[in-house]
């Protein structure tokens, strides 16, 4: 059967998600199709019993110069999965598949210009083989103004996120071999702002990042509070394990970690090499430190800044004036390094004494100094970046001696 061209016009749909994740009305349809033959006569069992089957046919071979949607095309969509419910008020303005042939594994050109209104504009581009039998295709497509504050019941869901503020803009490029897909994506969120409200959801989501949703946003977030990220995204559509589910991990794989952990490394070069994931526990519900980066070394003994140290901090001055919303945690640390400096000091100074302090004066005097010497770790970093970053940006810990382990270097550590 040979068809040149069917045109759908002014058409109008509504698309209802019921509870469960299944299209309301496929229930219906499913009970209406099986219906359609009705239910064979005892006759004509025996006579389909009785007579050896014949064998079936060729199949019928269909081609189509175009299928193409014109005028206004709505579909009105609704899921009563999310709470809210979510709707949505989609416009097909056109839409085209040419050169379509059921028995020819010769790629199909498409094209469909589609507005998710109000504001968000979706152009897809491309060719495929699919419906000749084929496992082919190709595409190009753009999406702008995705106002992502209305996806906040499905981010509540699947992250424990509330959505506040943000817009994406995408663009797509791939290629289907074979059921590989292979695809990069360019991604641009413009001023996103999150705020948690299901804290297990975030917990989980926060694990699979690695660190929190609003560190990473703090990290890639540039000077116009947008993050640009290029994701490569590449699986089997026969793996059953590879679906939105995988899409998603790759975006915060890839996209948002790896894309912070990039950035740091080349900001500090070369001194990114460092840079680690906090070992302890992640709260999601914490604002604390889950990132270290490479921490500033001091001699034994001494809170004064080498010009290793300095030349190190110029790196991280940098980054901080590049990221205007990064915030940085400063603790200043005393080992057992300079525990051993420090009381041989005491004790040559002790021998000099009239009244020599006693064993528990003298172990009183060495925590104070001790104390004091990581307080003034914190101040000796903090002091120097603050000449090029506000003050109000660089936050200092209670700094107290760090004495169990032997072989702690003096240092005081930097996180994000």
């Amino acid at each position: 059967m040979t068809i040149s061209k069917v045109t759908l016009r002014d058409t109008q749909n509504h698309v209802v998600i019921a509870k469960g994740g299944k299209p309301a009305v496929i229930d219906g349809y499913l009970e209406a199709l099986s219906g359609l033959a009705g239910e064979p006569s005892a006759e004509a069992a025996d006579t389909k019993n009785s007579k050896k089957q014949a064998p079936a046919g060729p199949a019928m071979r269909v081609r189509i110069g175009e299928i193409a949607l014109a005028g206004k095309n709505q579909v009105l969509f609704t899921d009563n999965n999310a709470d809210p419910a979510f709707k949505g008020d989609i416009l097909i303005k056109s839409a085209s598949l040419k050169q379509l042939d059921t028995a020819s594994k010769k790629s199909s050109p498409f094209t469909a210009d589609i507005e998710l209104k109000p504001f968000t504009k979706l152009k897809l581009s491309g060719k495929t083989n699919l419906a000749g039998g084929g496992g082919d295709a190709d595409w190009d497509a753009s999406l702008t103004q995705l106002e992502l504050p209305r996806l906040s019941p499905y981010a509540i869901e699947n992250i424990g996120y509330f959505i506040e503020n943000g817009q994406l803009e995408l663009t797509s490029k791939g290629t289907l071999r074979n059921e590989q897909i292979e695809g990069e994506n360019n991604i641009v969120i413009n001023r996103l702002s999150v705020d948690p409200v299901n804290q297990d959801k975030v917990a989980g989501f926060t694990k699979q990042l690695s660190m929190p949703l609003g560190t990473a946003i703090m990290i890639l977030q540039d000077d116009d509070d947008n993050i640009e990220l290029d994701v490569p995204i590449s699986g089997s559509l026969s793996d059953p394990d590879f679906g939105l589910d995988s899409v998603v991990k790759i975006l915060a794989g890839k996209g948002l970690k790896q894309a912070a952990f990039s950035f740091l490394a080349k900001s500090l070069q070369p001194y990114g090499a460092l840079i680690s994931l906090a070992e302890t526990a992640i709260d999601a519900a914490s604002d604390g430190t889950f990132i270290n980066l490479e921490p500033v070394a001091f001699t034994p003994g001494s809170a004064q800044l080498n010009n290793k140290a300095r030349d190190y901090l110029g790196k991280v001055e940098s980054m901080l004036k590049e990221r205007k919303g990064m915030r940085l945690n400063i603790c200043g640390q005393a080992v057992s390094q300079d525990a051993a400096l420090l009381n041989a000091r005491l004790l040559e100074a002790n021998a000099q004494r009239a009244e020599p302090l006693t064993e528990e004066q003298l172990a009183a005097e060495l925590k104070a100094q001790l104390t004091a010497l990581a307080q003034s770790r914190n101040d000796s970093v903090k002091r120097e970046l603050s000449k090029q970053v506000s003050g109000e940006r660089l936050f200092v810990c209670f700094a107290l001696p760090k004495l169990d382990d032997p072989k702690a270097l003096p240092v005081a550590t930097l996180g994000l």
